[in-house]
């Protein structure tokens, strides 16, 4: 458990919570859930270790409950997220609200880099300079159920991005209020879907399958809606 008025020095349960979400990042192994309680939290998470086949390592909201992981005032290296998962394996993300991924250019939100099994559900993410959610070079990754909000501005990648991985699913995201492109899937991804989404009031393309640079094959694109956006749906 982590809960704002708790401490790292806890043993890191209901009771006696930890203070922050990187100790708990910091400390469990596959299987483990970190209960995360109402509140804002001013910092960066990074994973430091993977879960496994059937044992997730989950970060989530206590249920019912509000958590904030707000960006405002902290250092995030450039390419890195705020919710920064690199090189892991069974990640669940679930029930956020990741806000303010403002301190360089390249900052998503969440961010799933050279990762696999990785789950993105029912967060969050508003104002970012980069996507808010973004998988880069990863497989088996899904993201569900996300809302995201002001993503891209600094213009850019797109508001949900989705490069060079494989078997991959994009499904009941719900996209709105940038100046970029609604969800791209792109950079030699394949084997994946983007279904059930609603993409509106964007800048441009609402949903993208980008070809440009690498090979981009074996996409569905079905059941989704596009409205109210400057350029094609």
């Amino acid at each position: 458990y982590v809960a704002t008025g708790g401490s790292d020095s806890s043993p890191g349960t209901e009771a006696q919570p930890w203070q922050t979400v990187q100790k708990a990042a910091d400390t469990m192994v596959a299987g483990d859930t970190v209960h995360i309680r109402a509140g804002t939290y001013r910092e960066r998470v990074s994973p430091q270790n993977s879960g496994d086949e059937g044992a997730y390592i989950t970060y989530a909201a206590y249920p019912g409950e509000s958590v904030t992981l707000d960006g405002t005032g902290v250092d995030i290296p450039e390419w890195s997220g705020l919710f920064d998962i690199t090189n892991r394996s069974y990640i669940r993300v679930s029930g956020l609200r990741v806000a303010n991924a403002l301190t360089n250019p390249h900052n998503p939100g969440i961010l799933a880099d050279t990762c696999d099994h990785i789950l993105i559900e029912n967060n969050t993410v508003y104002r970012t300079n980069d996507s808010g959610i973004a998988a880069w070079t990863c497989s088996d990754v899904v993201i569900d159920g996300n809302t995201v909000e002001k993503a891209c501005e600094a213009m850019w990648n797109e508001c949900i991005t989705v490069g060079n991985t494989a078997h991959f699913e994009v499904k009941n995201n719900l996209v709105f209020d940038s100046a970029k492109e609604g969800i791209c899937l792109k950079d030699g991804s394949y084997d994946g879907s983007a279904h059930h989404n609603e993409v509106h009031h964007t800048g441009a393309v609402g949903f993208y399958v980008d070809a440009q640079a690498v090979h981009t094959h074996d996409i569905e694109v079905y059941d989704n809606v596009s409205r109210d956006g400057v350029e094609d749906g």
